[in-house]
């Protein structure tokens, strides 16, 4: 009875151990949506220190995770008009193929594409009436980031999101990263 019981907690810390290994292995990868115009109060220029400074970050580097962005409703030219000084952080993420600029999506089909192969919601706005991407969002399972505002922190007691400051980067680093250590709880639970 004792080999066994022995034999089967090896069998056991032996998937653990595939499964660690695996996921070592393999780099991991998460699309994050901004989508918005190009105004300045929309906060393009945040989402795109917020994902250069994801991948950049050692926590992210040591377990194989890479951020992609998606920019939907401006073009690179409408985006370096509007925001000159992140030019060089645009051109960064462009040299590993990290963002790709949609412009503007008038058909709804090709926002639902886009849509189903986006893992985050980035709604970094100074402020927003009707935040109606993250009821788009959470229809297709997305998180939100959002900025933090008083309506939209209270839609996030209904849907799956982080609100953050976006005049606080390494404060909502740190909220995200917080959150991929969860994930990576549950990853390796067999419930």
């Amino acid at each position: 009875p004792n080999f066994i019981r022995d034999n089967s907690i090896s069998n056991y810390l032996e998937i653990i151990n595939n499964r660690a290994k695996k996921h070592q292995k393999k780099n991991t990868k998460y699309e994050f949506l901004h989508l918005s115009g190009v105004l300045k109060n929309k906060g393009l220029d945040f989402a795109i220190r917020f994902i250069l400074a994801l991948n950049e970050s050692e926590y992210f580097n040591s377990n194989k995770i890479i951020f992609y962005i998606k920019v939907v409703g401006c073009n690179k030219l409408d985006a370096f008009k509007i925001h000159p000084e992140i030019i060089p952080l645009i051109n960064k993420l462009e040299s590993k193929k990290l963002i790709r600029f949609y412009g503007p999506i008038y058909k709804e089909y090709e926002l639902n594409e886009i849509f189903s192969t986006t893992h985050f919601n980035l709604l970094l706005s100074k402020s927003e009436a009707q935040p109606l991407s993250l009821i788009e969002a959470a229809n297709f399972g997305c998180i939100s980031i959002v900025n933090k505002t008083d309506f939209i922190e209270e839609m996030l007691l209904t849907i799956d999101g982080l609100s953050i400051d976006r005049d606080k980067l390494i404060e909502g680093l740190r909220k995200v990263i917080n959150y991929f250590e969860n994930i990576d709880k549950t990853y390796f639970s067999f419930t």
